[in-house]
């Protein structure tokens, strides 16, 4: 007896590829909410941070980092001061000129939030080779392989502006860094936070991007984003 093999029906094909056109579509979709919803935090972030700064300013009568008596409050690291591990809360001073400095106040801030029960969390306070870590002594963004670091140093998102504490949204480009200045968004996704919370512009306002080739056009006042450039190309600062 021959037996008759019977394919599918241009009916049946037309449906198959139906149903995985909606299935792909679903992926791209909930991958598209899930990157909004990360975009979403880094401006909740923020907010969170500065509010919990200006808390610590009315508490302590000093910016996390700088204040000259966090030991009176909080111990002294037994490993020994700017850089050294302590127990529990222990910590180290600020020089106390309202100003978050490199390295030592930088990283020592989060930990002098977190001691005062304004950010959620612990922190180790201290570094080792001028090293940041993610989510052990800075804190850790939503989106992967991002963090926040306080900074005022007269960077090179310092253009117009004189010297001021201001937070920092970025990665770590290397093994030993202490500020999270490597590249984590699009110019398009960085284009946005700046439109929507500030004035769209990457050089100035009181948030600032792309000093990286890539981000902005130029490293004048008059710069813009190069929307043309699809690639991860930005990080972002935001004035304190």
């Amino acid at each position: 007896m021959n037996k008759t093999t019977k394919g599918f029906s241009l009916v049946e094909l037309a449906i198959v590829l139906v149903i995985i056109g909606l299935i792909t579509g679903g992926i791209l979709t909930g991958q598209d909410l899930i990157r909004a919803s990360e975009l979403n935090s880094v401006m909740t972030d923020v907010n969170k941070y500065k509010t919990a700064v200006n808390t610590f300013k009315l508490k302590y009568n000093g910016v996390p980092g700088d204040i000259a008596n966090a030991t009176a409050y909080w111990g002294t690291a037994s490993g020994g001061c700017p850089s050294g591990t302590g127990t529990g809360t222990q910590t180290c001073n600020g020089d106390n000129d309202g100003v978050i400095e490199w390295a030592g106040e930088s990283i020592r801030a989060w930990q002098h939030l977190a001691n005062a029960g304004l950010v959620p969390g612990s922190y180790t306070g201290s570094y080792t080779a001028n090293t940041a870590i993610i989510g052990t002594n800075i804190a850790a963004s939503k989106i992967s392989s991002a963090g926040f670091t306080f900074t005022s140093n007269a960077d090179a998102f310092a253009y117009v502006n004189t010297i001021k504490n201001r937070l920092h949204f970025g990665s770590l480009t290397g093994t030993t860094d202490i500020y999270t200045y490597g590249n984590a968004l699009t110019t398009s996704e960085a284009n946005s936070i700046d439109t929507k919370y500030d004035d769209g512009l990457p050089v100035v306002g009181l948030i600032r991007s792309g000093h990286a080739p890539g981000c902005s056009s130029s490293t004048a006042v008059s710069a813009t984003y190069v929307l043309s450039n699809t690639a991860v190309a930005c990080s972002m600062s935001f004035d304190l």
